[in-house]
């Protein structure tokens, strides 16, 4: 069990400034999360979509992709392969809804 997980949620809400688009949690050292972790991260995701800010996780481990799908409700959580490719997904989807 993550005890934890609120406490990080809290944590990254809090670090999130106006100017803040997008938070990538670069899960690359954590081999494993439960589900409590999961859901947290679900509901972090829609916590911040309701700010304006745009959430993703980058370079995943087998198990954490795993734990997350099956612990995923509503929304989906994207998952890219590294930081730069997060990064590069949300600027498609920028400037897709600015009409670029």
């Amino acid at each position: 069990m993550f005890a934890n997980s609120d406490h990080v949620k809290s944590q990254i809400e809090a670090l999130c400034a106006d100017q803040t688009k997008i938070v990538v949690l670069d899960a690359e050292t954590s081999p494993f999360i439960d589900v409590s972790a999961a859901s947290m991260l679900v509901e972090l995701k829609s916590t911040l979509a309701r700010r304006g800010i745009d959430f993703g996780i980058a370079r995943d481990i087998g198990q954490v992709r795993d734990t997350l799908r099956k612990a995923e409700k509503a929304p989906r959580l994207e998952i890219d392969a590294t930081i730069d490719d997060a990064l590069a997904a949300y600027e498609r989807k920028a400037n897709q809804g600015s009409g670029e």
